[in-house]
């Protein structure tokens, strides 16, 4: 038997305005939801960032969450986390990484349930680096999805009957190829498409082993995913989340190259392995500058934190935490 993992991917930049929003959630992600909760079975993870949850809660869009809260409940759909703000994380000091992983974790608990916690981890873009699981692992996630195509690279083949570990961390690889030509369901006969992409896991797993997908909810259409999935369990595969994985494959030691489903197989070999982000040399200086800049204010504040702050405060250092509150609040 053949087990696949879906990954729907719904987290958003930030920059997304509010009309595009109203379109994503009236179009793909009210429908989506809504189907999931009509699916017989279970087996659809999900990745939301807290920013676009926070702007469903501002919007007055209680149904997503409604419905969200309902799939969590009944056990239909593995939610994972994300970066709240949708940072390209490996680009990020892992403060910053640190800081918008917990602050999705916190809002998702708020929402779904306070003992949630996730097991997995989608990063934005599939942007995966060595140094998440420094992050991650502390904060209790036991999985992180990565693209593929750089571990196809780099060692000529996918692993479909184990999953790699990394760093104290199971690395779950998504298939570049298969989620690329998912994106393109709603224009084909979704029964076809499933029984091609079932004969190619025949020939490729011999029947036995796993695959991982993810697609954007951008443009998918919820109907053309059921009709999928469903045709996909007529055939003799199990979907299941990812972690359920954990328990049926064992794991195996390995590295895996950092790099996300956006970057080019050139560039990846030429070692710009988050070429898209990268290239904007302007921005990537100006975000330096204001980390570094933030971190000496913080530092300063550490600074007048002390036991004598408290005991005994100078005029001074009263000043200059009142320097530091007026700064803060003209942001």
């Amino acid at each position: 038997m053949v087990h696949l993992a879906l990954v729907v991917d719904m987290s958003v930049p930030v920059a997304t305005p509010q009309s595009r929003l109203e379109e994503l959630f009236h179009q793909q992600h009210l429908p989506l939801l809504q189907s999931l909760l009509h699916w017989p079975t279970s087996g659809v993870s999900l990745c939301l960032n807290s920013w676009l949850l926070q702007r469903w809660l501002e919007l007055g869009w209680e149904s997503g969450l409604q419905s969200l809260r309902e799939l969590y409940d009944f056990g239909k759909v593995e939610v994972c986390g994300t970066a709240s703000h949708h940072a390209i994380l490996p680009l990020v000091p892992e403060s910053v990484a640190f800081r918008q992983v917990r602050r999705n974790s916190r809002l998702l608990q708020q929402l779904l349930h306070p003992e949630w916690k996730p097991a997995g981890f989608v990063p934005p873009q599939l942007a995966y680096g060595h140094e998440l699981s420094r992050v991650l692992v502390p904060l209790g996630f036991h999985w992180c999805l990565a693209d593929d195509s750089a571990y196809a690279a780099l060692h000529g083949t996918v692993p479909g009957q184990h999953i790699i570990r990394c760093g104290g961390l199971s690395v779950l690889l998504c298939s570049r190829l298969w989620s690329q030509r998912l994106e393109h369901l709603g224009r084909f006969s979704a029964r076809k498409f499933a029984r091609n992409h079932h004969d190619e896991l025949q020939r490729w797993l011999s029947g036995n082993g796993y695959q991982i997908l993810r697609i954007a909810a951008e443009g998918l259409q919820a109907e053309a995913l059921l009709e999928f999935l469903n045709a996909h369990q007529e055939l003799g595969n199990q979907w299941c989340h990812p972690s359920h994985l954990l328990d049926r494959f064992g794991g195996q030691e390995g590295d895996v190259p950092p790099g996300s489903c956006q970057t080019p197989l050139d560039d990846f070999w030429g070692g710009l392995f988050f070429s898209p982000w990268q290239s904007q040399n302007e921005a990537w200086e100006l975000s330096q500058q204001a980390i570094l800049g933030l971190e000496n204010v913080q530092d300063r504040l550490d600074e007048l934190l002390t036991s004598t702050t408290f005991a005994h405060a100078t005029p001074d250092e009263l000043s200059q935490l009142r320097q530091l509150v007026d700064w803060c609040q003209g942001l």
